[in-house]
């Protein structure tokens, strides 16, 4: 490179370096309006909303977890519903400060950044102005570009393997997360799993409870009315007793009576038995006299008897020749006057086919027709 154009390049560079030191003071002061616009009142507001959510969000959770017990499910339902409320809340919250950090990123960095970059550029301008201005400087300045752009391919590579590694870190902690958000649902399963179960177990220990206190009352019931029916029992034999004694003292006296009876009625028995004895001895033979004027009565009874049975025979035979010959004589009279009968209705037949004849002209000449002249 000739002198001319080394005075050109000169100029040029420090035309450059002048210009970034004024964008320098500029950007400055842009930059302090900007991290003030940032820092405003919304941004601000959403962050203590956020963090009042948190805390709120840590204490319902924190809340939840000690309400155990059947008593205390209608407390555990209601702060189930405001720890769903205020996670509601807190997501919306978040995608809130997301979409307004999106909006308005961190101008403040990216100008320091700018600033960095602008003092390196302006720093390697006045190198190559002095390199240039001695002789061969332009070849050490070409090669000390070539070994900071060698260092700058390095950088990048660091910065590339650090932002691999970033997205990895993020991509753990993602991970770390979701694992940590599905261990709280599994927590939070298992605990209301646990809570069910504590309220099975307390039913089942009532229900088991009242069961026992049933059946005790059940047996005291059913000891009492066996103790009952068994005095009601031992009563009744005790009666029973009772009624069998005065039944064999009254059967006793009764025995006692019938015994007494019997030997009188005994005694009295024989003597009627000696008296009737007596008696029929003597009315013996005043019978045997009896029965035998009763024979002798009897057969002359048995022949008059005969006597009317021969009587009566002969009678019957004369009654019974007396009515065959007054049937003969009636079946006679009603022949007689049968065939009377039937002379009368033959003449009475005749008649009435004489008149009948008679009537139709039975017996008149018929008349002759004159014949008519032609």
């Amino acid at each position: 490179m000739n002198q001319i154009d080394q005075a050109k390049l000169v100029i040029i560079l420090n035309d450059t370096t002048k210009r970034l030191t004024l964008l320098d003071r500029i950007s400055q002061t842009v930059t302090d309006d900007i991290s003030s616009e940032l820092a405003g009142w919304e941004i601000s507001k959403l962050l203590e909303q956020q963090y009042k959510l948190e805390n709120k969000y840590a204490e319902l959770v924190l809340k939840r977890t000690s309400l155990t017990g059947i008593e205390k499910k209608p407390k555990l339902l209601e702060t189930q519903e405001e720890v769903k409320e205020v996670a509601k809340m807190l997501k919306d919250s978040t995608k809130k400060l997301t979409r307004l950090f999106k909006e308005n990123p961190d101008i403040e960095k990216d100008a320091q950044k700018v600033k960095l970059d602008r003092s390196q550029l302006k720093e390697i301008l006045e190198d190559l102005i002095e390199l240039t201005s001695q002789n061969g400087g332009f070849n050490k300045f070409q090669q000390k570009t070539t070994q900071e752009l060698e260092n700058q391919d390095q950088l990048r590579r660091l910065i590339q393997t650090e932002k691999e590694l970033n997205q990895e870190i993020k991509r753990l902690t993602q991970e770390q997360q979701k694992e940590f958000r599905d261990y709280q649902i599994e927590q939070q399963e298992k605990n209301e799993k646990i809570q069910k179960l504590k309220e099975e177990l307390m039913e089942k220990k009532s229900q088991a409870k009242l069961s026992r206190e049933y059946d005790e009352k059940n047996k005291r019931a059913a000891a009492d009315s066996k103790i009952r029916m068994q005095e009601y029992q031992q009563k009744l034999e005790l009666n029973k007793i009772h009624e069998l004694e005065q039944k064999r003292k009254t059967e006793q006296q009764v025995h006692e009576q019938l015994r007494m009876y019997l030997e009188n009625k005994e005694r009295e028995i024989k003597r009627e038995s000696e008296e009737w004895a007596n008696k029929t001895r003597l009315n013996g033979e005043r019978l045997d006299e009896e029965i035998s004027a009763l024979e002798e009565e009897k057969q002359r009874r048995l022949v008059e008897l005969e006597e009317l049975r021969t009587r009566k025979q002969k009678e019957a035979l004369a009654q019974k020749e007396q009515e065959e010959k007054e049937l003969q004589e009636i079946e006679e009279r009603k022949q007689k006057e049968l065939q009377q009968i039937r002379k009368d209705n033959a003449i009475k037949l005749i008649q009435n086919e004489f008149i009948e004849w008679k009537e139709a002209g039975g017996g008149k000449k018929k008349k002759k027709k004159k014949k008519k002249k032609a």
